[in-house]
């Protein structure tokens, strides 16, 4: 029974996940920048190309920090223990990951943006 109910508390994970992200695919409006990048997109000044760069990795690590709570609250729910630690071993480097680009955009913006 416990790997049966585990089972489902990861399908209904993995489906809410995937219906995320068609909907955010579906409904982006441009507003929001992805880490692929288009032809030409790579042109311009290096250093506002970095932060682009780094904005989009800070970004997708944000949606990630988001996807791992909600994981973490699904299992919470359910009582599925190893979708728990699953989340609870991920999470905190996802959260390095922001901090890490949240501080290198920090350390960069002022040079890049003072040298335009």
């Amino acid at each position: 029974m416990e790997h049966r109910r585990a089972g489902v508390a990861s399908g209904g994970a993995g489906r809410l996940a995937r219906g995320m992200s068609e909907h955010v695919t579906e409904s982006d409006d441009g507003s929001h920048d992805t880490p692929e990048r288009n032809s030409g997109e790579g042109e311009g000044p290096e250093g506002l190309v970095l932060l682009r760069d780094l904005r989009a990795l800070h970004l997708a690590a944000t949606e990630n920090s988001l996807h791992w709570e909600m994981l973490a609250q699904t299992a919470q729910a359910t009582r599925d223990e190893r979708l728990l630690e699953l989340a609870s071993a991920c999470h905190p480097q996802t959260l390095r990951q922001m901090r890490w680009t949240n501080t290198l955009i920090k350390q960069l913006s002022p040079q890049v943006l003072t040298s335009l």
